[in-house]
């Protein structure tokens, strides 16, 4: 029969200041089950994670993502599948006003060699588009990986802030307390553009509106 692939992860962050920046503790979940199209050319996977980073003095940036890809395997090398994404950002919001929703997506993997693959995954989010494209090939010892990747990511690989395209920062509605880190976004009073920087390590982690291609030459 197929083969059904069960993951489950946790990972805790926490990053600390000499400065006056506010320090923060991130925790984060994800689980994911695949089942393999390989045998049966039918198959699916069902995925979802959140995280949640707080800042001492208040103030928090949540993130929850869920997603459900049908899978079909119409020959030996192409797997072909569709389905619906829910991506949430506390403090991202679309040009309605929503910071959160459900949006289409789609998937595609070549393999016409067991040392070759490219696959690609697009998803129409609540803010706007977002997906990753992956290209990888062995040859001998060496291993080379190229990838391009479009959205909003958060982490502490870049320590930057950007907002832009359908994309802008929600301060909080009026008759609640504001969340301190939009509040420090807008009293920054920097109008968003794509690509413009609003803040440099303001949130401790990154949330990069991105569109970034990298490559990777390995020796195995």
């Amino acid at each position: 029969g197929a083969q059904t692939t069960y993951l489950a992860g946790y990972a805790f962050n926490a990053v600390r200041y000499s400065g006056d920046q506010p320090n923060s503790t991130a925790h984060r979940v994800h689980g994911q089950v695949v089942r393999d199209p390989s045998l049966r050319r039918f198959g699916y996977e069902i995925s979802a994670d959140g995280s949640r980073r707080d800042f001492d003095g208040g103030g928090d940036f949540e993130t929850t993502n869920a997603r459900l890809l049908g899978l079909y395997r119409p020959g030996r090398t192409l797997t072909i599948g569709a389905g619906a994404d829910y991506t949430r950002i506390n403090v991202v919001t679309s040009d309605s006003g929503e910071t959160g929703g459900w949006g289409p997506v789609v998937f595609m993997g070549w393999r016409p060699t067991p040392r070759t693959e490219l696959t690609l995954l697009a998803v129409d989010a609540y803010y706007g588009n977002y997906g990753t494209a992956t290209l990888s090939h062995r040859t001998g010892n060496w291993h080379l990986d190229v990838r391009y990747e479009q959205g909003i990511i958060d982490g502490s690989e870049g320590g930057l802030v950007y907002a832009g395209g359908r994309t802008g920062f929600d301060p909080g509605q009026p008759a609640d307390p504001a969340n301190p880190v939009s509040e420090g976004l807008g009293d920054l009073g920097t109008l968003p553009g794509f690509g413009t920087p609003l803040a440099t390590g303001l949130l401790g982690t990154a949330l990069v509106d991105q569109r970034r291609l990298t490559a990777t030459l390995g020796w195995l």
